[in-house]
């Protein structure tokens, strides 16, 4: 009863403490944050951060969103899974424009302004785009139409909109933000803005529209609900240790049991669910499909949005209980064996993305429906066309997802993450091996690679995951295992065996340095 007296009111110091430094809401909520990359002059899609939001049915709409900036603008393109496009020929108005499909880009810049920004933009036909897109501020005092400058293209893939058929592939939205538009003299770097999407969808004139938002469970009205995105690719700040190891984790090696799963149209372009893909392609497991389709893997994306039941994400878990407890993650990589593609004599490279995930998943029922969506941006290889005779494993490609691993470590996780791309041409696929590929291959299946050491004694006293600075993850990872023992327990502080009231005292005395 004592324990669990004093966890309560550890956690209650806990949130009076976010709460006075603002962020209580969104590190309760475990928001995402999206690392966009830096162009210069020119936005290359392919290498634009890509996360993802809602769902493939015949009345739900699934999103891709690819996001980088230039020295001048903030680009978000978006491209929607859609059965049915509906848009509005006459009688159009700043608020209608929500009523049919659309997609509504809200964002606060972090310059200190205060203000919240709207643009909305419907997809439309052969019109001039000028009363298909608006934008609203609000200081404060509601949403009030605004002539910011900006610049928005749609398209779309399939019969003709506004015709009721149901052979309609998709559509799609492109935002083109000036920086000087909110009030910006520089472009960003190293900012993080609050950001958030509603893809809006009508399937029939007479049905109210539906809408669907990123991140989940995001209140507009309040925008610590909303996404993080971050100007700039992070890094990981390696920590001062001593004492060295490795560990490297792969199935069947060392006893170590690998979880991993392909959800989308594997190798065969969702061939079970043809021609009517929106019947069941988001809600096919594994086990729709043959075992060899198991074995290999397909990362596959591209901007038009036409051949998406091709397009396909890899899923993979690595347990992290080789690493003893208390210890610093220096290096951790992950390295896939690619064997060859969907079209390699018409292919080109592809960067291939690594994001973390937090919801835990089952190879049996993942789907790309119901997949974990992107908690934070980790990684991007460039992985070229494998176009000659195959000699397995293949050619070995590599991802440091240090950052990744070491927090999942820090709060006792397995480390869940999810490898997709934003290519932007044709026959794009990469193959790789899986976990269940046989024992004869064995070196190709996903592997881990994890350095890791013993904390430098001479840290601040508080700093749990050495990073140099006593922070939240510290006080997060401490309220984690308080009131539980252990010399190497990540938490306590004083070294005493007990995570508790002193360990606490001295990680707050020590908060901020």
């Amino acid at each position: 009863m004592l324990k669990r007296f004093l966890r309560i009111i550890y956690i209650e110091a806990l949130y009076f403490l976010l709460f006075f430094m603002g962020t209580v809401t969104a590190y309760a909520a475990a928001l995402p944050e999206i690392s966009i990359p830096y162009f210069g002059d020119t936005v290359r899609t392919k290498e634009s951060t890509i996360f993802w939001y809602g769902k493939v049915t015949p009345s739900d709409n699934y999103t891709d969103v690819r996001a980088g900036y230039t020295t001048t603008d903030l680009s978000i393109k978006t491209h929607v899974f859609d059965r049915q496009m509906w848009y509005q020929q006459n009688g159009i108005t700043p608020d209608s424009l929500s009523q049919w499909d659309a997609v509504s880009l809200y964002l606060v810049p972090d310059n200190g302004s205060g203000s919240m920004y709207r643009f909305t933009a419907q997809v439309n036909h052969w019109q001039s785009r000028t009363n298909y897109q608006a934008a609203w501020e609000n200081t404060g005092n509601g949403w009030i139409v605004s002539p910011i400058p900006f610049t928005a293209t749609s398209g779309w893939r399939g019969s003709s909109p506004n015709d009721n058929a149901t052979d309609e592939r998709g559509w799609n939205i492109s935002f083109t933000i000036p920086f000087s538009s909110l009030n910006l003299q520089n472009s960003p770097h190293g900012a993080q803005w609050k950001v958030a999407l509603i893809t809006h969808d009508r399937d029939d004139p007479a049905q109210a529209v539906r809408s669907i938002a990123w991140p989940e469970g995001v209140n507009l009205a309040d925008s610590t609900t909303w996404g993080n995105v971050i100007f700039g690719l992070t890094t990981y700040g390696t920590p001062a240790v001593t004492n060295t190891a490795t560990a490297t984790i792969r199935h069947n090696l060392n006893g170590a049991v690998m979880t991993d799963a392909s959800v989308g149209g594997r190798t065969v372009c969702g061939d079970p669910f043809n021609p009517d893909f929106f019947n069941g392609w988001g809600d096919a497991t594994e086990d729709d499909y043959t075992p060899n389709h198991i074995s290999q893997i397909n990362i596959q994306n591209q901007t038009d949005v036409a051949d998406w039941p091709c397009f396909s994400k890899f899923y993979v878990t690595f347990p992290l209980d080789q690493i003893p407890a208390g210890k610093k993650i220096v290096s951790a990589t992950l390295t896939m064996h690619e064997f060859g593609g969907s079209n390699p004599s018409q292919a080109t490279p592809s960067f291939i993305q690594v994001q973390s995930v937090l919801d835990p998943w089952s190879s049996s029922s993942i789907t790309w429906n119901n997949a974990p969506l992107v908690y934070k941006t980790v990684a991007r290889t460039m992985v070229n066309v494998y176009n000659k005779p195959l000699v397995w494993p293949g050619d070995p490609y590599s991802w440091d997802v240090s950052s990744a691993v070491s927090e999942s470590y820090e709060i006792g996780l397995p480390v869940r993450l999810v490898l997709y791309s934003a290519d932007s041409d044709y026959h794009s696929g990469k193959y790789f091996s899986s976990s269940d590929t046989g024992d004869w291959n064995a070196v190709a299946r996903p592997t881990l690679d994890i350095v890791w050491g013993d904390p430098m004694s001479n840290s601040i006293p508080g700093d749990i995951d050495g990073d140099g600075d006593v922070d939240l993850l510290d006080l997060a990872t401490l309220l984690t295992n308080f009131g539980k023992s252990g010399i190497s327990l990540p938490g306590n502080v004083d070294g005493d065996n007990d995570v508790d009231l002193a360990d606490l005292t001295t990680l707050l005395s020590n908060f901020g340095r």
